[in-house]
């Protein structure tokens, strides 16, 4: 299961919590009820970690949640996005942050 699929699935709130209730765990079942830390994984369960969703995924789509919301949602946040008066730098993590929103929106 892919992390956007993750988040339309369970909902922000439920990701939100699951992040940051277990920073210290890579992976995570799809149905978010196993964590597992890569580090001390033993070998079999090693095998199988492309079938987990990845928790840096996941909190990287929490992230751009919030910073969409930080511009009161993705209406406002595209158009300071394009804004001739925004950074560049700012704009690129905008734009990803917005991509990453849409992605997790058109699942269906």
């Amino acid at each position: 299961m892919k992390a956007n699929e993750f988040v339309q699935e369970h909902g922000l709130p439920y990701t939100r919590n699951l992040v940051r209730g277990y920073p210290n765990h890579t992976h995570v079942t799809d149905d978010g009820r196993m964590f597992i830390n890569e580090n001390t994984c033993v070998s079999h369960i090693k095998v199988q970690l492309n079938e987990l969703v990845k928790m840096d995924d996941l909190k990287r789509l929490v992230e751009s949640h919030e910073v969409v919301m930080d511009y009161y949602g993705l209406t406002r946040a595209k158009e300071h996005a394009e804004s001739n008066y925004t950074a560049p730098e700012l704009k690129a993590a905008l734009k990803q942050a917005i991509a990453d929103v849409e992605a997790c929106e058109e699942i269906s």
